[in-house]
């Protein structure tokens, strides 16, 4: 499980910017804080 959560944050982290271009950013992060 640790594994697959520094995974997963890698993948944030890598593509965070393009995440935050879009109005689906904030809805991952909604989901994501919540």
């Amino acid at each position: 499980m640790k594994l697959r959560m520094h995974v997963i944050w890698a993948v944030f982290k890598r593509n965070f910017l393009s995440y935050f271009s879009g109005p689906l950013g904030y809805v991952f992060i909604v989901v994501f804080v919540a």
